[in-house]
């Protein structure tokens, strides 16, 4: 019987306004002003995400960008201490080709105190950005022939053969410019 009395009720008066509430708690959601807020503060918190990413990706490129090129100057240290005699000049430049990339270094020879030690400092740069030095290497080499020797000439012979003697290298220390 309670069935019925509550049947009838809601065919009523008093069922229409029932349903109205009903209907009217069924269809909320969301209001524009809601949804436009939301979505900028989804759409900044993305910016931000992306900048953090784009720093990290920079800043790993430029890691293993200075990577190549010291890779590159210490090779060039290497291939100085390799050779039998010195070289002819104080300064030289030359082109490398390493990891896709064409890169530039200035191998420099600076006298030292001592007549027999000469400083290597070695800069390398990437071909198209020749100004922007990534990598720096820094080393000595000893050789019996003095420094003040005219490049070319023989080699003192109280002073035993003129192929140069090494030792150390160092990034970036002594090459203050």
């Amino acid at each position: 019987m309670n069935s019925k009395v509550t049947n009838s009720h809601c065919d009523g008066h008093g069922g229409r306004a029932a349903n109205t509430i009903h209907s009217a708690t069924s269809q909320r959601g969301f209001t524009l002003v809601e949804v436009v807020v939301a979505l900028a503060i989804v759409v900044v918190s993305f910016m931000a995400l992306y900048g953090v990413i784009m720093q990290m990706v920079n800043a790993t490129t430029l890691m293993q960008e200075k990577t190549i090129a010291s890779w590159i100057a210490f090779d060039q240290i290497t291939e100085l201490r390799l050779k039998t005699e010195l070289p002819d000049s104080a300064k030289s430049n030359g082109v490398k080709e390493m990891a896709g990339v064409t890169w530039l270094y200035s191998v420099e020879l600076r006298s030292t105190g001592s007549d027999t030690i000469r400083q290597v400092i070695v800069t390398v740069a990437p071909e198209n950005e020749p100004d922007r030095t990534l990598g720096l290497a820094s080393g000595v080499i000893f050789s019996t022939a003095p420094v003040n020797q005219a490049p070319g000439s023989a080699p003192d012979p109280n002073s035993g053969p003129g192929s140069p003697v090494v030792s150390g290298a160092s990034p970036d220390w002594g090459a203050n410019r």
